[in-house]
């Protein structure tokens, strides 16, 4: 169904009924940017109630849907600030599934275990369990950008290169959560994945960002690929893994750069199977990958998959599974704005 939705939305879609859905969705879009414009006016004028936090409050979020990169920011701002001597708490909404399980803050757990994370909904109720349990000096609200109930700081947003603005429309017609000008309201820039873009298409990207906003600072990021942890928790360097035959799996919302990563990497993929953002792993599912593995040497997934994966991978009679499997650790990587950054970080402590 999202790969259906993504084909009409990005026009990849030219059929009669690929482009009268497109019409719906653009009629439905509408109403959305008037519920989008109406909440942000009552937080302008003082109607809807912001609430402040007692320590420096971060946010980190984007104006689109889907994967750009957020949580690997997050996960890099929080080695930043451990880096200062800074205690962090993340605050995250915690998309879960029907399972209740969510993945990014035990992604976030795992990558930081220095950062104390809370989940809910409420961010502003999540900050104020923090400042009474955790010890904590700063947070960093994870998906924040268009969570303005609870007052920041330093509001960063993320923008992909490879989509960087969700086809100019709004959800449902486009990916947009809320106009691009909103980029206005914006500290700090962070366009992320820039290896999935050229040079002139990530100065295309900043020129337009600064068309709406002119005085933020722009980073440009590109992820890379670490180290191999296996599931039984031994660490293989990149460079050990060249002409390695893999299968690669991921339930992510942007899978393009993680393939390509993997691929300039050295490593020969074998065969890929993609599910859907946020999907919970069952039994059946990995035997059907641990199958479709047969003539490959590694079985390569992403450690947010790593994180629902050994739910049922750690239990007896996987064991195949765990000698084959694992993940890659992933950081990220200052092309340039490394500098300004740490500027709008130190101010955080005048």
């Amino acid at each position: 169904m999202i790969d259906k939705w993504r084909k009409i939305v990005s026009g990849e879609d030219r059929s009669h009924a690929g482009l009268l859905m497109l019409c719906v969705l653009g009629v439905l879009s509408c109403f959305y940017r008037f519920a989008v414009w109406l909440r942000n006016l009552l937080y302008d004028k003082g109607l809807l109630k912001i609430s402040k936090a007692n320590h420096p409050v971060i946010s980190v979020g984007n104006i689109t849907a889907g994967g750009t990169g957020k949580t690997p920011l997050t996960i890099e701002l929080c080695r930043l600030l451990v880096g200062k001597g800074y205690k962090p708490a993340v605050l995250t909404r915690g998309y879960a599934s029907d399972s209740g399980f969510a993945d990014e803050p035990e992604e976030i757990k795992l990558a930081c275990p220095s950062a104390k994370v809370y989940v809910n909904p409420d961010r502003a109720k999540a900050a104020r369990e923090a400042e009474t349990q955790s010890g904590c000096d700063i947070f960093i609200l994870d998906d924040g950008f268009q969570h303005r109930r609870l007052a920041r700081d330093l509001d960063i947003a993320a923008v992909d290169a490879g989509c960087p603005f969700g086809y100019s429309r709004l959800l449902p017609a486009g990916m947009l959560r809320e106009p691009i000008k909103n980029i206005s309201r914006a500290d700090c820039i962070a366009v992320t994945k820039c290896e999935t873009a050229g040079e002139k298409e990530i100065e295309n990207i900043r020129s337009r960002i600064r068309s709406y906003n002119s005085f933020a600072p722009i980073i440009n990021l590109r992820q890379r690929l670490v180290c191999f942890t296996s599931m039984e928790g031994q660490k293989s360097k990149l460079k050990s893994l060249k002409d390695k035959r893999a299968f690669v799996f991921c339930g992510l919302a942007s899978p393009e750069s993680f393939l390509e990563n993997i691929s300039r990497s050295g490593i020969k993929i074998t065969g890929k199977k993609i599910f859907k953002d946020h999907h919970i792993y069952t039994p059946e599912d990995l035997e059907f990958i641990l199958s479709a593995s047969a003539n490959s040497d590694i079985i390569v997934m992403t450690r947010k998959d790593f994180m629902k994966v050994s739910r049922i991978a750690d239990s007896p009679g996987w064991e195949e599974f765990r000698q084959k499997a694992g993940y890659f650790d992933l950081s990220l990587e200052f092309i340039d704005g490394f500098g300004r950054l740490e500027d709008l970080l130190n101010e955080l402590s005048r």
